[in-house]
């Protein structure tokens, strides 16, 4: 007597190709966001006027963040769909990526610009 067996679905290939670039991408630029910083400590120190004080607490509390949500987000991954997670997670850190962008000394926020007398007048030969 034949056995009557349920046909098995083949993995797609390409999905799963598809997921694993994607998530390798995401990766890569989770490792890049986090040594930014310690990349860019001068040119924020210029631009924000900070101390080494300040840039050093900068440093030390994104840090914290990090290895504060490392676990938070290990244990929601474990309990909750990872697909809508990795999705939600990815359009979570991308908006705050863009809005760091705007982030602006308060000098310059709040200040209008100035126009040099030198540079509008003309040039006495």
């Amino acid at each position: 007597m034949a056995s009557a067996t349920k046909p098995t679905r083949a993995p797609s290939v390409a999905g799963a190709t598809t997921a694993l670039v994607l998530l390798t991408a995401l990766n890569f630029v989770n490792y890049i966001d986090r040594y930014i910083l310690p990349g860019v400590q001068e040119q924020i120190k210029v631009e924000f006027h900070l101390s080494d004080e300040h840039i050093g607490t900068l440093t030390f509390w994104f840090m914290i963040a990090y290895m504060f949500t490392s676990p938070i987000t290990g244990w929601l991954g474990d309990r909750f769909p990872r697909k809508p997670m990795i999705v939600i997670a990815a359009l979570f850190w991308s908006g705050i990526n863009f809005f760091t962008a705007s982030v602006r000394p308060r000098s310059s926020a709040t200040s209008t610009p100035k126009i040099s007398a030198t540079a509008s007048s003309p040039s006495s030969t």
